[in-house]
């Protein structure tokens, strides 16, 4: 697919500096060829690539709102070059394909599915499941009975979303006695669960996922977790039974967050980090156990 850079800077509501170009793809900045399209997140980078002649003609950059002048590119400046490269990438270069529901899959009877929906080959709807309108759950997901999935969320290929969780009583000998969970999972809008992602229901009430939360691939949410709006948590997070996740915090890869641990909005948990104590808003922590280190701008 091609587009002109004007027809680019008038979707993002901005102003082209240079000619028109037409762009034909889009690259890294590493690989950036003419005709291409890239992005620069900050001034050091730009200005090293420039100094050493990097940038092919005829390109067009998305760059930061400092960069000003004539330059040998075409520019649209921006306060965040990064979220208007991927508008534009969604929105002219990403393959929009049709909704279908595939034949190889299994829709329990009982379940409501919204318009616009796609449901890849050998994944299972259950019983009394609520999918919303423009819902992608691609192949080999499984979808547990009376689970609800909001609108325009993605669920990616091998996910279990809402099968028992991991609770049990005990014995006076210590012989575990699997306490039943009779919940569900309630999964809001925009959410997107990545690759072998397994959220388990609730206990009695609900396991719950807020409206634009992204879950990398390989994590595990448990029984009774309570996820905010906006939350990113990356690969292979395990967050135990009954914690709660603020509103837009960041968790990053292989941390693990302990049972009934509550971590306020806009934290941040560093890599591989474990938190055993609950963690004051706007907290950056570190280690095992987790401590803080500072306190997070904005994340």
């Amino acid at each position: 697919m091609s587009i002109f850079a004007s027809a680019i800077a008038h979707f993002l509501g901005r102003k082209l500096i240079g000619c028109d170009l037409e762009i034909t793809a889009v690259y890294s900045f590493q690989s950036l060829r003419t005709g291409g399209l890239a992005f620069f997140k900050n001034m050091t980078i730009l200005n090293n690539f420039l100094s050493n002649g990097f940038i092919p003609p005829r390109t067009l950059l998305i760059v930061p709102k400092e960069t000003s002048g004539e330059q040998p590119f075409s520019y649209i400046s921006s306060d965040n070059p990064k979220l208007d490269f991927a508008k534009t990438v969604t929105r002219f270069f990403t393959e929009q394909k049709p909704a279908t529901i595939s034949p190889l899959a299994i829709v329990a009877p009982t379940a409501i599915i919204g318009s616009d929906v796609t449901i890849g080959p050998f994944s299972i709807i259950g019983d009394k499941v609520v999918v919303g309108d423009g819902t992608v759950i691609k192949n080999n997901v499984i979808v547990h009975e009376g689970v609800s999935i909001g609108e325009n969320c993605t669920i990616k290929a091998f996910a279990s979303i809402g099968e028992e969780g991991f609770g049990f009583a005990f014995e006076s000998d210590g012989t575990p006695v699997r306490l039943p969970h009779l919940g569900t999972v309630i999964i809001r809008n925009n959410v997107e669960v990545g690759n072998f992602c397994t959220v388990c229901r609730g206990t009695l009430d609900a396991t719950i996922i807020g409206n634009g939360t992204k879950i990398d691939d390989h994590c595990h949410i448990s029984h009774n977790v309570q996820i905010g709006e906006n939350v990113i948590i990356t690969a292979c997070v395990e967050i135990s039974g009954s914690a709660t996740i603020g509103n837009r915090t960041w968790i990053g890869p292989n941390a693990s967050i302990l049972n009934q641990t509550q971590i306020e909005s806009k934290s941040l948990i560093a890599i591989g980090s474990v938190v055993i104590r609950n963690v004051k808003e706007r907290s950056h922590v570190l280690g095992n156990p987790a401590k803080i280190i500072g306190l997070t701008e904005d994340v």
